[in-house]
């Protein structure tokens, strides 16, 4: 994988064209000086991979990602739902911290938006039409991955 990506483990070729795909449009958005937050839906069965590419793209891509997990999404240990990984997509996505509340965010220094990785299996479009909603309605790229085993 070239540029910026380069550092990242080995990952399979299809997300390895997902990463070069989504960095383009990143970089052409930017260079007309708007920078564009994207959403990204993994789509696959368990053990595809979905949960390890959303840990390294957030933790090893050159701009801000938020992966989004609805397996741990609730503190009680229980799965959440779409609708909570909903709201945790816009709240990263418009740049707000959804662990804050909204007096302590007021007080704080705004944070600023990141593209967002959703970490479900999205296996069907009605799973991911929501999602592909909010993207319509803030204005941010919508891209699919659907990753095999």
């Amino acid at each position: 994988l070239e540029g910026e990506y380069a550092h990242l483990p080995s990952i399979p070729e299809g997300l390895k064209n997902t990463l070069k795909e989504l960095n383009s449009s990143q970089q052409r958005s930017q260079s007309l000086s708007q920078p564009r937050s994207v959403l990204l839906l993994l789509a696959g069965v368990q053990g595809s991979g979905k949960s390890t590419f959303g840990q390294l793209l957030e933790r090893h891509a050159p701009t801000p990602w938020k992966r989004i997990c609805q397996d741990n999404i609730r503190d009680d240990g229980k799965s959440g739902s779409r609708a909570q990984c909903i709201e945790k997509a816009r709240a990263a996505l418009l740049g707000i911290d959804s662990s804050e509340d909204a007096q302590t965010q007021r007080l704080s220094k705004p944070h600023s938006a990141a593209s967002v990785v959703i970490d479900r299996t999205n296996l069907n479009k009605d799973q991911r039409e929501d999602f592909i909603r909010l993207a319509e309605e803030l204005k941010v790229l919508v891209t699919v991955c659907a990753e095999e085993i």
